[in-house]
């Protein structure tokens, strides 16, 4: 689920080392698309959403900071890569 331009955005819930599995389904009933990505510190990161836009994105990051998630954000990754910052405020107002 990747735009034509090769990005996509996610927001990061949390980065934890192991999840309960009530964390696990409360995350799971809030959204349909999640992923994760392991540290070689074995920290998790778990991400929501799969979005094409960053408007998009700005939806799930507020579902999940209305549901507790405060320390959430936005992140990008660009053909599989993830995006700097600065790179993703360039996308923000296209």
């Amino acid at each position: 689920h990747t735009a034509e331009n090769g990005v996509v955005f996610k927001v990061q819930l949390f980065a934890i080392k192991t999840l309960k599995a009530s964390e696990f389904q409360k995350i799971s009933k809030l959204f349909n698309q999640l992923s994760t990505e392991e540290l070689p510190s074995q920290i998790v990161r778990y991400y929501a959403g799969d979005a094409k836009t960053y408007t998009e994105a700005k939806q799930n990051l507020e579902i999940a900071v209305s549901h507790g998630y405060k320390d959430a954000f936005i992140v990008g990754f660009k053909n599989g890569t993830r995006m700097t910052p600065n790179q993703i405020k360039a996308l923000e107002n296209p």
